[in-house]
C-alpha cells in the first residue's frame, strides 16, 4: 500500500474513493479516472466497469454484518468535513482484532486516521474477477 493523496475535496465529486484504490494498487493519482465525470454512467458503473477492466471488483460489507476484513480494504466512515456524506480512507485489519485505518487521504480531515469506531460505516473489499493465470494484476501499473 503506498498512501495517494485525493486531487478533489467536494461534497459533489470528490475523489477520495479514487485515491483509496490508488493507494491500494500503488498508482499516482493521476492514473485514476474521473469517475463523477458529468456524462452517465453513475460514479459507481464507471469505477466498477475501470475496476473489471483490470480484473478486479469490488464487495460492500456494512460494518458489523461481518467481522472486519483481514488485510487492506476501503472503509467508509461519516465525513467530518462533509455532514450526512461519507468519506473512503484505508484500512488494514491485519494484525489485531478491529484492524485500523492506515491511511485518510483528504489532508483536511481533522481526524487524520483517528476515526472513531462509530463513525465507520462499511467495508470496500477488492477481489479478483477471475484469478486464474490469465489474469494478472501488477501493482504500480494501469
Amino acid at each position: 500500500m503506498k498512501p495517494v493523496t485525493q486531487r478533489v475535496i467536494s461534497n459533489r465529486n470528490g475523489d477520495c474513493h479514487a485515491a483509496c484504490i490508488a493507494s491500494l494498487l500503488e498508482l499516482p493519482i493521476e492514473a485514476m479516472p474521473d469517475f463523477f465525470a458529468d456524462d452517465p454512467p453513475s460514479p459507481y458503473k464507471r469505477r466498477t466497469e475501470w475496476l473489471q477492466a483490470r480484473g478486479l471488483q469490488e464487495a460492500y460489507f456494512l460494518v458489523g454484518s461481518f467481522p472486519p476484513p483481514y488485510g487492506y480494504a476501503i472503509l467508509s466512515v461519516k465525513s467530518a468535513v462533509f455532514p450526512g456524506l461519507t468519506h473512503a480512507v484505508v484500512w488494514d485489519g491485519e494484525g489485531s482484532e478491529w484492524g485500523r485505518i492506515v491511511h485518510n487521504p483528504n489532508p483536511e480531515d481533522p481526524r487524520g486516521v483517528n476515526i472513531p469506531n462509530d463513525d465507520w460505516v462499511g467495508f470496500w473489499v477488492l477481489a479478483l474477477l477471475d484469478p486464474s493465470p490469465r489474469t494478472e494484476v501488477t501493482r504500480g501499473q494501469v
